[in-house]
């Protein structure tokens, strides 16, 4: 739903081509052709740079959304995003140095 006061005719176009533009471009990092642009080994060493930058051990990393929910969007696939696991359970442990997936055996 659009609310613009006043509402001038060529805003809703404009709006849209913005939207088709931005759908265009959008990768949600989890294509194959992502994981050729930015390879597992280039997300896990983004990851330590940030816990190094925060000044963190480690990070777990659910297969679960922020809500813990059983279903995961796109924009929630942390775990396959940084390990390209898309299975229905795991979870990854990444420290500074080392890093391990953990994952059922179904």
């Amino acid at each position: 739903m659009l609310v613009a006061d006043p509402m001038t005719p060529a805003l809703p176009g404009a709006l849209e081509a913005l939207r088709a533009v931005k759908a265009k471009a959008y990768r949600n990092g989890l294509a194959s052709a992502d994981f050729e642009f930015l390879p597992r080994a280039a997300r896990l060493a983004r990851l330590r740079q940030q816990l190094v930058a925060l000044g963190v051990n480690g990070f777990v990393v659910p297969r679960a959304d922020e809500h813990q929910g059983e279903y995961v969007p796109p924009r929630g696939q942390r775990l396959a995003w940084l390990t390209g696991f898309t299975g229905s359970a795991g979870v990854a442990v990444v420290l500074r140095d080392r890093a391990a997936l953990f994952v059922d055996g179904r």
